[in-house]
C-alpha cells in the first residue's frame, strides 16, 4: 500500500480529530486561537477574494525580474561574462564562479509566461544522475526571487559538423573547431494539438509537400563517427532511463561534441520522471520539436523511454542522410496521424552501412515495444557493457524489527504534532527503513509531503522547497485553499513561488510589519495554515481529514529558515508528523551531540520528539543482503562477506556485488568501486584518503593540482558512485569523506610510501598557507609527521599542545606534548634547532600530566626533568616532592 501524494486532487474523508487550533499574528508575535474565533481575531487583516487587481505592490513576480540584467538576478558569487543562448525555456549565460575559480553555465528562467518552478524541476529531475555523456548539473540557487542553476560549461562543435568528412574538425578531435558551439538551450517548440500540413506546404512552395521532403544530395559522412555519436548518446540516455527520467527533447541542437570527442546531451527543460508523471507542462499540448516526436506521443501523448529512442533514431537518420525522415516542419505531425512508412536511410544515402540502417529502422519503428533499449544500442555501437545507473540503496530491511515497530507506532494516528528522527552513519539503512514504514500507512487517512535537503541547493527553506512548489500547483487548482487565509501578502513576499497563484485569488491590504522578524513570522504562520488546509480536504472545511506526514531526507543539510518553519508546524494543534533522516558521524559520544546544533535545539524545544538511532548490524543480520546480491557464492563466502561489512548494509551490498562479479570473495580484495575509477577520480579519492579528517573542495584542488572543473566533476562522480559523501561544515560548504572507513583504508593501502608522503606534504603546505590567525595546529602536526618531516611536525605538535592546554583539555595537551618530544627525537639532524621545542615539550608534558590527575606519571616526569633541565633542578625537585606527597596522602585515604 502507498500513501497519497500531496497534490491538487485530494479525496475528501471524514475528520479524524477535533478541529485544530489556528494562528493569529500581530506586531508582537504569534499566539494560537481556536478555529471558531479566527475571524474575530484576525478581522483587521482578513483577506477577501476578489478579481485580480491592476497593481499588486505586495510582491514581485519572476517576470518583473526579467527586465533586470543577469548580474542583478544572480548572486555575487558569479560574474556574468556573456550570453550563450536562449530558447523556449530560459536563457543560459557563461559566468565565472569566484568561489570555485572556474567557468560555469547558468540557466535562468526569465520569460513572463513561465514559472521559476520550471528551473527548479529541470534541475531536480536530472541533477542526481551523472554520466560522461550528460551535461553535469552543479547547484540550484535562489536570488532576489529568481531561481537559477549552474551547470557544466560545454564547448564543442555540432553533431553534423563532427561527422562530416569535409569539415576541418575531422583533422583531429583534440583541437577545438574555429567556431565552437557552446552549452546553450536551442528553442523548443510547443506545438498545437492539430497541426495542419497546409502551413508547411505553403512554406515549401508546393501544395501537399513539406520542405524537408525535397532531399538534396546526401552528405559525405564518417560513419564511424556516426556510430560513436549515437553510441554515446545512447549511453547517456541509458543512464537517464535507468534513473527513471525521460529527456523528451533529443535532437542534434541539444548535443555537442567536446574537443576530446565526448558527446554531451544538453537541455533537460522538458525532462520528466517516469514515476508520478507530475504535470510540469500543460499536457493538453504537444511539446518538443516536430521532426523528433514519436508517433505514440503525437497520437495519445504517451510518454516513456521509447520516446527518446525514436528521437535518437531520427538524429541518426539525419546525420546519415542530411535531414530527418519527413523534414523539420509541422507537416511531419500530419503524416504521423495516419499510417506511414519511413524510407530506409540507405535509400537516401547508399553509403549508409547495412547494420546501421537496420538499427535506425528499429529505433524508428511505429511500435514502441519494437525499439531497442538505450543500453542495448550503446552496447552494440560501443562494444561493451554500459554502467547505466549509480549504486542504489539496499532495499531490504533486515535486523530492524524493533526499530520498524517503533517507527510504525509513532506513525499510527498521533494526536499531536511530532518530530521523528532516524539517525545513523551513512549506508546504515535509514532511507530504507523510512520507506518501508511509509508503505504501511493507510491511504484513506494519510497525506504525505516529500521534501529533502541537498548540499547543492542554495535556496531558502530548502527542506520544504519541493513541498512549497507542490503547494503552488495545489493553489492554482483550488482557490478554496485561500478562503480567509491570513497574511497572504507576507506569504507571497517570503515564498515567491506562491506569489503568482496567490495574486489570482487573494488580496491582502495588510502593510508589511515594521519589524521584519514579525513579517517573516506572519509568513510562516500562513504557510503552516496552508499546509494544514491541504490536509484538511483541500479547503473543503472537513478539518482534520488527514494525518499529514512530512518526509524530509538528509536533515543534516538543513538551513536555519527550514528549522523556523519546522518550529511553526510542530505548534499546530493537529495530527502532523515530520519524519526525517539525518546522517550522523559514527563514534560520537552522547545522545544529542552528533546532531546539527539547530536540530538538537529543535528536539529540546519540542518534547514530542523521537529519535530512532540505527546501530551496526551483526553478521547474521547481514547474510540475507549478501545472499540476495550474490546467490551463486558458497555459504562460507557469504559469511566472510557479511563479517567484512562491519555491520553496514550498504557495504555488505558493495562487497557482495564485487564478489559476484569476480566469482568469489578472494579475502579482502579491493572493492571494484575503487578499481574502476577514472584517473582523475583516483587522484581525488587518494587525496581524501590522505586527509586526516574530511577534505574541502579547496584542499582537494590544491593537493591534487587539478583544475576546479575536473575536481568538481570527479567529486560528483565519486558521490554518484557512493565512494565519497558530502557532509556539512560550520562554514556551510560541504566537506568530503569516504562513504565508509573501510573504503578509506582500501584506497590508502593502494598508495606507495612516496605517494602518501607527497599528499601529506601538500596538505601541510595548504594548512600553513591558509593558517590565518587560527592555524589548524593538529592537522599541521599530523600531516608533516606523515610526510616524513618530523622537525616541522614537532613544532606544530607543540603549538597544538599549547592550544589544548589553553582550552583546559589537559589530557589532549599531555598527548600532544609527548608527541612533540617523540617527533623531535625522530629528527636528530635538527636536534640543535629543535632544542627549545624539545625542552618546552618535556616541561609541558609533565605539567599537563599533573593537571590531568595522573600524579604518579607526573612524579616520574619531574624526576626526569631534574636531569634533563639542570638549570632548574631545584624547581623540578620541589615539583616531584609535591607530587609524591599527594600520592602518599591518597594512599593514606
Amino acid at each position: 500500500m502507498g500513501c497519497h501524494s500531496a497534490g491538487p486532487l485530494v479525496q475528501r474523508r471524514a475528520p479524524l480529530v477535533e478541529a485544530p487550533r489556528r494562528w493569529s499574528v500581530g506586531e508582537r508575535g504569534v499566539t494560537t486561537v481556536p478555529r471558531p474565533e479566527i475571524r474575530s481575531k484576525i478581522s483587521a487583516f482578513e483577506p477577501t477574494r476578489a478579481v485580480r487587481p491592476a497593481t499588486r505592490p505586495w510582491y514581485r513576480r519572476a517576470r518583473d525580474v526579467a527586465s533586470d540584467s543577469p548580474d542583478v538576478a544572480i548572486s555575487e558569487r558569479y560574474r556574468v561574462l556573456r550570453e550563450l543562448g536562449r530558447g523556449g525555456m530560459g536563457v543560459v549565460y557563461l559566468a565565472y564562479d569566484v568561489h570555485r575559480d572556474m567557468e560555469v553555465a547558468i540557466k535562468l528562467c526569465t520569460y513572463p509566461q513561465l514559472s521559476p518552478l520550471y528551473i527548479k524541476r529541470e534541475f531536480r529531475v536530472a541533477a542526481s544522475l551523472r554520466h560522461p555523456n550528460l551535461v553535469e548539473f552543479y547547484e540550484l540557487a535562489y536570488h532576489k526571487h529568481q531561481a537559477y542553476f549552474t551547470m557544466e560549461y560545454v564547448e564543442g562543435c555540432s553533431l553534423r559538423r563532427y561527422v562530416s568528412v569535409n569539415d576541418e574538425y575531422q583533422e583531429g578531435i583534440t583541437g577545438v573547431a574555429s567556431r565552437p558551439s557552446t552549452a546553450s538551450i536551442p528553442s523548443t517548440r510547443t506545438l498545437p494539438p492539430g497541426a495542419e500540413a497546409s502551413r508547411a506546404a505553403d512554406a515549401a512552395g508546393e501544395p501537399g509537400k513539406a520542405a524537408g521532403d525535397a532531399a538534396g544530395p546526401p552528405p559525405a559522412v564518417d560513419f564511424a563517427r556516426v556510430r560513436n555519436v549515437l553510441g554515446q548518446l545512447a549511453a547517456g540516455l541509458a543512464c537517464l532511463h535507468a534513473g527513471g527520467v525521460v529527456h523528451r527533447d533529443v535532437k542534434p541542437s541539444n548535443a555537442l561534441v567536446t574537443r576530446d570527442g565526448v558527446v554531451k546531451l544538453l537541455d533537460f527543460g522538458l525532462a520528466r520522471g517516469t514515476e508520478g508523471l507530475e504535470l510540469i507542462d500543460d499536457e493538453g499540448r504537444l511539446v518538443g520539436t516536430a521532426a523528433y516526436l514519436a508517433p505514440e506521443y503525437v497520437e495519445s501523448m504517451r510518454v516513456s523511454p521509447a520516446l527518446d529512442l525514436y528521437a535518437l533514431g531520427v538524429v541518426g537518420y539525419e546525420l546519415c542522410t542530411g535531414s530527418p525522415p519527413f523534414g523539420g516542419t509541422l507537416y511531419s505531425l500530419a503524416r504521423m496521424r495516419r499510417p506511414l512508412t519511413i524510407p530506409a536511410a540507405r535509400l537516401r544515402n547508399p553509403e549508409v552501412p547495412e547494420d546501421l540502417d537496420l538499427l535506425l529502422s528499429t529505433l524508428l519503428s511505429a511500435d514502441p515495444a519494437q525499439r531497442t533499449s538505450a543500453a542495448e544500442v550503446a552496447q552494440r555501437l560501443r562494444g561493451g557493457p554500459e554502467v547505466v545507473a549509480p549504486l542504489a540503496n539496499p532495499q531490504m530491511v533486515v535486523g530492524r524489527s524493533a526499530e520498524l515497530a517503533q517507527l510504525q507506532q509513532r506513525l499510527d494516528a498521533p494526536s499531536a504534532p511530532q518530530l521523528v528522527l532516524i539517525t545513523g552513519p551513512a549506508g546504515i539503512g535509514k532511507s530504507t527503513l523510512m520507506a518501508t514504514a511509509l508503505q504501511s500507512l493507510p491511504t484513506e487517512t494519510t497525506l504525505v509531503w516529500r521534501g529533502y535537503c541537498h548540499e547543492r541547493e542554495r535556496v531558502p527553506y530548502r527542506a520544504f522547497d519541493a513541498i512549497i512548489d507542490d503547494l503552488a500547483d495545489a493553489l492554482a487548482a483550488s482557490e478554496r485553499l485561500l478562503d480567509a487565509l491570513p497574511f497572504t501578502a507576507a506569504l507571497a513576499r517570503v515564498f515567491p513561488a506562491l506569489a503568482e497563484p496567490l495574486s489570482a485569488f487573494a488580496v491582502d491590504p495588510t502593510p508589511p510589519a515594521s519589524d521584519l522578524r514579525v513579517e517573516r513570522e506572519r509568513a510562516l504562520v500562513s504557510m503552516a495554515e496552508l499546509i494544514a488546509r491541504q490536509a484538511d480536504g483541500a479547503g473543503t472545511g472537513l478539518y482534520g481529514a488527514y494525518h499529514t506526514v512530512i518526509v524530509i531526507e538528509n536533515l543534516q543539510w538543513i538551513d536555519a529558515e527550514s528549522v523556523e518553519l519546522m518550529h511553526m508546524l510542530l505548534r499546530l494543534d493537529r495530527p502532523l508528523t515530520i519524519l526525517a533522516t539525518c546522517t550522523t558521524e559514527p563514534g560520537a559520544q552522547g545522545p544529542e551531540d552528533d546532531l546539527p546544533a539547530a536540530i538538537a535545539e529543535l528536539t529540546q524545544d519540542h518534547p514530542q520528539t523521537a529519535r530512532i538511532e540505527l546501530s551496526p548490524l551483526c553478521e547474521r543480520e547481514l547474510l540475507p543482503i549478501v545472499r540476495a546480491v550474490a546467490p551463486a557464492l558458497p555459504a562460507a563466502e557469504h559469511k566472510q562477506l557479511a563479517a567484512a561489512s562491519a555491520g553496514n548494509p550498504y557495504l555488505a551490498e558493495v562487497l557482495a556485488r564485487d564478489a559476484a562479479r569476480r566469482g568469489g570473495a578472494h579475502g579482502g580484495a579491493l572493492p571494484a568501486q575503487l578499481l574502476e575509477l577514472a584517473q582523475t577520480e583516483r587522484r581525488i579519492s587518494a587525496a581524501v584518503a590522505a586527509a586526516t579528517t574530511s577534505a574541502t573542495f579547496d584542499q582537494l584542488r590544491f593537493v591534487t593540482a587539478l583544475p576546479s572543473r575536473q575536481v568538481q566533476s570527479a567529486l560528483r562522480a565519486l558521490e554518484a558512485e557512493r565512494v565519497l559523501r558530502a557532509m556539512p561544515s560550520r562554514s556551510g560548504e560541504p566537506t568530503y569523506d569516504f562513504y565508509h572507513k573501510l573504503l578509506r583504508s582500501a584506497a590508502y593501502a593502494t598508495l606507495s610510501l612516496g605517494e602518501r608522503r607527497g599528499l601529506h606534504e601538500r596538505f601541510a603546505v595548504w594548512f600553513e598557507n591558509a593558517a590565518g590567525s587560527r592555524p589548524a595546529f593538529q592537522a599541521l602536526a599530523e600531516h608533516w609527521h606523515l610526510a616524513g618531516k618530523s622537525a616541522n611536525a614537532a613544532r606544530w605538535a607543540l603549538e597544538a599542545a599549547h592550544a589544548s592546554l589553553g582550552q583546559l583539555a589537559f589530557g589532549a595537551a599531555a598527548d600532544w606534548y609527548n608527541r612533540a618530544v617523540i617527533m623531535s627525537a625522530q629528527a636528530p639532524e635538527h636536534s640543535a634547532a629543535l632544542a627549545t621545542v624539545t625542552r618546552r615539550a618535556r616541561i609541558g608534558y609533565a605539567e599537563a600530566t599533573y593537571l590531568n590527575g595522573d600524579i604518579a606519571a607526573a612524579a616520574m616526569l619531574f624526576r626526569e626533568l631534574e636531569v634533563l633541565d639542570p638549570a632548574n633542578r631545584d624547581h623540578w625537585r620541589r615539583r616531584r616532592a609535591e607530587a609524591e606527597r599527594q600520592l602518599q596522602e591518597r594512599a593514606a585515604l
